[in-house]
């Protein structure tokens, strides 16, 4: 568990920024926690890390530096939680990024909020402007926790009287759950989701707004939860869709879409529903046993006819089979 310990570069000389929110509020709580945990009668299963990182400012310079140079091994690091920002806590409103990076975070944050009652706002975006993105490039499931930005960020107005000290020590008794959950529990942490790195807020309005299914608008389905990196394999082809038109088949594994990786069926789903009339798909096709071809597909009509051809390049040997 980390807090950012940095502060802004004032715009001009003359003034003091004191970074109330940003981010001693965070660096506060981490402290607080850290005293918490001393004082359990008995120490969790798991060891818990207490840090306070410099230079996220300048482009997330001290958790960089720790990855590089970790003072435990990394493999050991099953989680990691940031707290940046926490100090203005409004309508109970709590925005949590990363959570899809590991498998379980919605759910475990979800049960320790019972009893808590903050509004969490499950943020699809992973974008690398703050510390815990750090960690996710390591492939580490993390989770930021933030109450929002607001008109006093990174400017000398961020001060210790405008905190919200009650609503700090509800995010703070909340985070003291989940790590302490994490900590204790026999189950396995959160598992990793790759996934993650290629997912947005638009790809969550898209499939959460219901639109058009990829089984109705291409006519294809499939049946296996796909494995993390490796697309989505056909398990079904309507007859006279636009996916048989164009020569799909059971077996065939999407593997991109629009330009776009699909590293899973929530990709997949995200990039046909906010296709355009034609894009550009390709998919991989096994041919032998120890062998797989690539093919690739162009102007796909939605809705009607569609356009275009196979074609064939050279075989990638450096696949494996399929």
């Amino acid at each position: 568990m980390w807090a950012t310990a940095d502060a802004v570069e004032p715009r001009s000389s003359g003034y003091i920024h004191p970074g109330a929110d940003d981010n001693a509020s965070g660096t506060a709580a981490v402290l607080k926690l850290a005293e918490a945990f001393t004082l359990l009668p008995e120490p969790p299963r798991r060891s818990i890390l207490f840090a306070a990182w410099d230079a996220e400012e300048k482009g997330m310079l001290g958790t960089k530096h720790w990855l590089a140079h970790p003072t435990v091994p990394l493999d050991h690091v099953v989680a990691a939680i940031d707290l940046d920002m926490i100090g203005r806590l409004r309508d109970d409103h709590v925005i949590v990024y990363g959570s899809r990076t590991g498998c379980g975070w919605r759910r475990l944050l979800s049960y320790q909020n019972d009893g808590i009652g903050l509004d969490l706002d499950f943020c699809w975006d992973l974008k690398p402007n703050a510390d815990h993105y750090s960690f996710s490039e390591r492939g580490i499931p993390v989770v930021m926790l933030n109450t929002g930005l607001h008109e006093n960020y990174h400017r000398p107005s961020d001060t210790a009287k405008r905190i919200n000290a009650s609503g700090m020590m509800q995010v703070a008794r909340f985070i003291l759950g989940v790590t302490y959950e994490l900590a204790q529990r026999p189950l396995p942490a959160p598992s990793f989701r790759s996934a993650a790195h290629h997912e947005s807020a638009d790809a969550e309005r898209a499939i959460l707004a219901h639109l058009t299914k990829p089984a109705d608008r291409l006519g294809v389905g499939w049946i296996d939860k796909p494995k993390a990196g490796e697309g989505v394999r056909l398990s079904l082809i309507t007859q006279g869709s636009p996916a048989e038109h164009a020569g799909l088949r059971v077996g065939d594994c999407i593997v991109q879409f629009a330009g776009r990786r699909i590293l899973s069926d929530d990709d997949f789903f995200a990039a046909v529903n906010s296709a355009n009339l034609f894009r550009l798909w390709r998919s991989e096709r096994a041919r032998t046993s120890h062998e797989k071809w690539s093919w690739s597909l162009t102007a796909i009509r939605f809705g009607g006819e569609s356009r275009g051809g196979w074609t064939m390049p050279s075989r990638e040997r450096s696949f494996s089979p399929m």
